[in-house]
């Protein structure tokens, strides 16, 4: 009790205006000190990412995007890429100097403090929400990108090596003749950057998307407990707490270096607004034993005020583990870490509505929810926003067990239709009925819905039961129409073109296949797996169709599937250096040299545009 009034006693007094406070806190605006430098060196990150850009538009091939989403497939493909590099570079720097990247060069931390900054301007100071379980997201998220898919591949018996690929338009190369191959929509990237900067800002701190969402913070936390680089205090403390007054982390800044003589907590970004603030210079960043080397007593003392009840951590962590499940990928545009962000400040929604029903007094920013007495118009609005927003959630996963169901019925079916058709017939009655409530309830209904209960019909009833439309000239026009939106660049538009055709006309191959094309170019890897597939069904002896399929296939994992189609598209075109090249690899990630050599010489004797990524592959081959 006796810390907890002290702790209480300094943070009143970093909140009384006095002459030291005031002065610390104007050398410590953005505007001036290290803040301005820090956003002169925001600045110059953005312009090498447009100059980066740009130089693939004129060269038409360029070293593949320096982001660290990339980084996710060296462990998912074994693939160096520019951004597993780039991850490698600055957790090892990290381990030296401490987490500097995440304030001097990353995008998303200067879009928070530009977000922080214009609330700042509107009178708006942000609080953060200190929770226990949602600290803990980061390290769930970067297990599930990095540790998980090893884990996998390593069960599975499958090479788990690092190599490189050469160049191409593939999901993963060290080079890339398309630069946005893996880069959302502009929606997409403009709902991210409103979601995981002003929103989560707005409703859970400055930072709160590096604290309670970042998978790549939590590769530097861990690399920040052994940096002897360290924000450290020389001479006497005046206590005033003006260097936790500007923290914009959250650290208690001045109980850390009474206690420890440095900051130990790895959530430290080492901004330096804390060293601009102290009035008496004392704050500095310096060489020192790291944490991992010292024995911390009392550290739990100075993180143990949680503004959450283990009860309410328990009803933030179901909510957004369920939301996360039902908004990934929703309606096809919700990308992971957005779907994360999302879940996160509906599960802060929910909290907020729970308090709000047992009657305790609720304020968020200029908005009271619940006065103590009633609930206000504003609670009202409130509860049923955070009603809505549950509904959808509920409603989503409960569509994609659905969908799950009835593709694993409609899968089981078709690996039994050659030995056992009494049992495929019952598996895909079954899938089809599924199906067919997943077209009654579904408020964005799979592209290739249609198709799946086309083929599931077929394997209940038999073929006669599938009556294929032949497409018009006027659906050959607006195929040709997608085609040429396509080649002038107007991805989006011709990606929206190519839905409408292929849920227009679902047995219809060659719309299926540009739909696939067309979703496989925008990143969305999930839609265009569904469009390819239907796209085979359709046309069973088209090679590219399969090759395309068995491609994405094993990309994502399933690896006998992408064997069976990657071998069908040989079969049926053997001069298809596309089809030879990607068996090849398959062949070489499955120890099978003699025969990945064979496919891969042939694939450069084919097609020279192969030459250097088959290089790269045959250098690998024992």
């Amino acid at each position: 009790m006796r810390e907890r009034t002290q702790v209480e006693a300094v943070l009143r007094r970093m909140t009384r205006s006095t002459p030291s406070t005031r002065a610390a806190r104007s050398r410590a605006t953005p505007h001036s000190g290290f803040g301005r430098r820090r956003a002169w060196a925001l600045v110059v990150v953005h312009l090498a990412m447009a100059a980066h850009y740009a130089h693939w538009r004129l060269a038409g091939r360029s070293l593949a995007p320096l982001e660290l989403n990339e980084a996710v497939y060296a462990a998912v493909e074994g693939v160096v890429t520019a951004g597993f590099l780039l991850l490698v570079v600055i957790t090892l720097s990290s381990a030296v100097v401490g987490r500097f990247f995440c304030s001097w060069g990353c995008h998303l931390l200067a879009l928070q403090d530009l977000s922080a900054w214009i609330l700042e301007r509107m009178r708006i100071k942000p609080r953060p929400l200190r929770s226990r379980v949602l600290a803990a997201v980061p390290v769930l998220l970067m297990l599930y990108m990095f540790v998980w898919p090893l884990l996998f591949r390593a069960a599975r018996g499958l090479d788990v090596t690092l190599h490189f690929r050469g160049a191409g338009s593939a999901w993963s190369s060290f080079l890339t003749d398309d630069f946005t191959r893996n880069l959302p929509g502009w929606p997409v990237a403009l709902a991210t950057f409103a979601v995981c900067g002003f929103t989560a800002v707005y409703l859970l701190g400055s930072r709160a998307f590096c604290s309670y969402v970042c998978p790549y913070g939590a590769v530097f936390a861990l690399a920040d407990k052994v940096a002897p680089g360290r924000i450290t205090s020389i001479g006497d403390c005046s206590k005033c707490g003006a260097c936790t007054a500007v923290c914009q982390s959250h650290i208690r800044v001045h109980q850390e270096l009474a206690r420890f003589g440095t900051v130990v907590d790895s959530a430290c970004l080492r901004d330096l607004d804390c060293v601009a603030a102290c009035p008496d210079g004392n704050v500095r960043f310096a060489f020192t034993k790291p944490p991992l080397l010292r024995r911390l007593r009392g550290v739990a003392s100075l993180r143990s005020h949680w503004d959450l009840s283990w009860g309410e951590e328990a009803l933030v962590l179901s909510v957004t583990a369920l939301s996360f499940l039902g908004l990934r990928g929703l309606f096809g545009v919700f990308p992971l870490l957005l779907a994360v962000t999302s879940a996160v400040l509906l599960a802060f929604a929910t909290l907020s509505s729970l308090r709000v029903l047992i009657g305790r007094r609720v304020r968020v920013h200029v908005w009271t929810l619940h006065d103590g007495a009633r609930t206000t118009g504003a609670g009202h609005a409130w509860l049923a926003a955070n009603a809505a927003g549950l509904m959808l959630v509920l409603h989503s996963c409960a569509v994609r067990g659905l969908e799950l169901n009835a593709e694993r019925h409609l899968s089981r079916a078709e690996l039994l239709a050659a030995t056992s058709p009494a049992q495929s017939a019952e598996h895909a009655r079954s899938a089809r009925a599924q199906f067919e409530r997943l077209a009654r309830y579904a408020l964005d209904p799979p592209v290739a819905l249609d198709t799946q209960l086309a083929r599931a019909a077929q394997l209940a009833d038999g073929p006669a039961t599938v009556a294929p439309s032949l497409p018009s000239d006027a659906a050959l026009r607006e195929l040709e129409s997608t085609r040429a939106l396509a080649e002038s660049g107007r991805l989006e538009e011709a990606l929206q073109r190519a839905r409408t055709l292929a849920a227009r006309h679902p047995d219809w191959g060659p719309a299926h296949y540009q739909l696939g094309v067309l979703a496989a170019t925008r990143g969305e890897l999930e839609l265009a797996l569904q469009a390819f597939e239907s796209a085979v069904i359709a046309l069973p002896d088209d090679a590219d169709a399969h090759n395309n399929l068995g491609f994405l296939l094993m990309k994502t994992g399933r690896s006998t599937d992408a064997q069976l189609h990657l071998e069908r598209a040989v079969a049926l075109a053997p001069g298809l250096a596309a089809a030879r090249f990607n068996l090849g690899a398959w062949l070489a990630e499955h120890g099978r040299s003699s025969d990945a050599r064979a496919h891969l010489e042939a694939a450069r004797a084919l097609d020279a545009h192969y030459r250097e990524a088959v290089d790269v592959l045959l250098a690998t081959l024992p």
